[in-house]
């Protein structure tokens, strides 16, 4: 009947999720004293290949909502976020918290330098603005990164 098909159906939609995002997420329960390193670590072992695909920078509030996401109904406070995030150097993970001069926070792979992220980041510039029409400002600031073409 109907509610057959609507429990298929969310069972169905249970399994495209879990696939998507973290099947057991760190709880404050489940990990009691220990939460905000246990956060920690989830978050070493999933943000890698969202770094990668981002260029190895993202911006914290990003990481927030992207790894909420994922988390599904267990969701995590911006202040727990921060707090697991200041643990990675205590715990030797190779993620960095970075709060640059114009006050934005980032979070970045240990592993890559940061002449490579300004690397990464001008090709973008160069490759939206391709791609946006011609901003003589933006293509003289990228146009330093043109010579090898984007990566």
């Amino acid at each position: 009947g109907e509610s057959a098909s609507s429990a298929a159906e969310a069972s169905e939609m249970e399994v495209m999720m879990l696939s998507l995002g973290i099947t057991s997420p760190v709880t404050r329960d489940s990990a009691g004293a220990l939460y905000h390193q246990e956060l920690a670590r989830q978050l070493a072992d999933w943000l890698p290949p969202v770094l990668h695909k981002a260029g190895g920078i993202l911006p914290l509030p990003d990481v927030f909502c992207i790894f909420n996401r994922a988390r599904g109904s267990e969701l995590i406070s911006p202040d727990d976020l921060l707090k697991a995030c200041q643990l990675w150097a205590k715990l030797r993970i190779p993620l960095q918290c970075r709060v640059f001069s114009s006050g934005v926070t980032v979070v970045q792979s240990l592993d890559r330098s940061d002449d490579e992220v300004c690397a990464v980041l001008l090709r973008a510039v160069a490759t939206s603005d391709d791609d946006a029409g011609t901003d003589e400002g933006a293509v003289e600031a990228g146009a330093g990164t043109r010579n090898g073409g984007p990566a």
